[in-house]
């Protein structure tokens, strides 16, 4: 028996189940950018969104019906703990009641238009290449058809298994190159899947996704051909 495949599989089960149950239980959207970012996503393959697009139609149906996640009560607190240990005197204690928010218009509403959205509704993505937008839409498409995947936008974000699977492996196998056990490899990669950063950045539609891919592909070059 192969403990060390065993172990590996054990971990990238163990990233489909954080993610899929991150993107169940956290259905808005992010307020980093996913909104500009799962527009591009579901505009593509065939089209990729140029300066100055506004975000289109299944986006604004998107954010409509999920709402966006403005970590508000948490930027209040900290603002109002800076206030109150730098000694600023005069200034009003912050409530969320006092700091405007985009209204978002109601779901399945029939008039819907880009700048009732954050941003005027600009699509502010388009400055990234298509390669994350072009690759998660098409693996979003077949974890559409996945019974209880309510959308093409929860698809894509369900793609977010791939990339960190798929970074999980790379570094699997460079920490074996490097002498690591199965055990030290499992905890290393356990120990980074769980982080909120992580986990986070992989459970939305979003670039950044890629990034913890990326850098290990880069090590991996630079300890091969280094």
């Amino acid at each position: 028996m192969n403990w060390d495949r065993m172990a590996l599989a054990a971990v990238l089960v163990a990233v489909a189940v954080l993610v899929g149950l991150h993107v169940r239980d956290h259905p808005a959207l992010s307020h980093i950018d996913e909104l500009q970012h799962a527009d591009y996503t579901l505009k593509s393959p065939f089209h990729v969104p140029r300066h100055g697009d506004t975000i289109g139609q299944e986006a604004m149906e998107e954010a409509a019906c999920r709402g966006i996640d403005y970590p508000l009560r948490l930027s209040i607190d900290a603002l109002n703990d800076w206030l109150h240990l730098t000694g600023e005197q005069g200034v009003a204690t912050l409530v969320p009641e006092s700091v405007p928010r985009v209204k978002l218009p109601p779901c399945r509403s029939l008039l819907l238009a880009p700048d009732q959205f954050p941003n005027w509704g600009l699509n502010t993505a388009s400055t990234h290449p298509p390669v994350y937008y072009t690759t998660s839409a098409l693996a979003g498409e077949v974890f559409d058809t996945v019974p209880n995947v309510d959308s093409r936008a929860t698809g894509i974000r369900l793609a977010g298994i791939l990339w960190l699977g798929a970074a999980a492996v790379v570094l699997w196998y460079l920490l074996g190159s490097l002498g690591a056990s199965t055990w030290s490899k499992a905890l290393l990669i356990g120990f980074l899947v769980v982080s909120p950063r992580v986990l986070h950045e992989s459970s939305i539609i979003n670039p950044d996704s890629t990034a913890l891919l990326g850098g290990a592909l880069v090590l991996a070059a630079v300890l091969r051909w280094g």
